[in-house]
């Protein structure tokens, strides 16, 4: 008889786990479907401008603009590190492969020309993209969502979304995406925290225009 009871106890116990479990999964999926349709009018935006601002555990802040306007790019760096301010501006080339870059240290004036190597544009980035809607309902399973303000956005914060496009293992990373857009506004990697602000369909043409090569030593690629 105490047999039976337990194993009835036990079984109420594993039911009102799993209707929980159900309630939080969909729950969290219905809030993920809705961020993802939310941020689609945006992942294809050809006239976009970004600004990243990240802050390292040691420190270093790092500014990032990026700019798009159809074809034309253009991104600016600035990484400073106590009183050291390093610049970078990158601006790709139209009508050939590659980009140029301008690269400030101090006094030291740099231009790399036609260069390949790595040219940082900032993405519109889906943080709870999946490949699948059941890729998607499977990692809403295991994630926590809860509400929270930054910079008066209302926020939903997104951890332990166990994305398929993600290359940050699971748990490692918090983000804070705009109830209304979609977009992410923040995100805490281990210590290290990154703010965003966007404009859409409003970038000016002057912002491609590359500065005076006259006062840059020339390197070509």
């Amino acid at each position: 008889m105490k047999i039976k009871n337990f194993i009835k106890v036990v079984g109420i116990i594993l039911l009102v786990f799993i209707i929980l479990m159900l309630i939080h999964s969909i729950r969290n999926y219905m809030i993920v479907r809705e961020l993802q349709n939310k941020i689609s009018k945006y992942e294809n935006s050809t006239n976009y401008h970004i600004k990243s601002e990240t802050t390292e555990p040691n420190g270093i802040i790092m500014t990032v603009n990026s700019y798009r306007k159809d074809d034309k790019q253009a991104t600016f760096i600035e990484r400073k590190n106590n009183e050291e301010i390093a610049k970078i501006s990158q601006f790709s080339l139209m009508d050939k492969k590659g980009f140029n870059a301008y690269i400030e240290r101090g006094e030291t004036k740099i231009a790399q020309l036609e260069t390949e190597g790595v040219y940082l544009l900032l993405p519109i980035y889906n943080g709870v993209e999946n490949d699948t809607s059941w890729h998607t309902f499977l990692a809403s399973m295991f994630a926590y969502i809860r509400s929270e303000k930054v910079n008066d956005k209302d926020c939903y914060v997104v951890s332990n979304f166990k994305s398929a496009i993600s290359l940050i293992p699971q748990g490692g990373v918090e983000y804070y995406i705009d109830k209304d857009t979609g977009l992410m506004v923040k995100s805490i990697t281990n210590e290290q925290i990154a703010v965003r602000e966007y404009e859409f369909d409003n970038v000016d043409d002057n912002i491609f225009e590359e500065p005076d090569i006259s006062e840059y030593e020339i390197k070509v690629n």
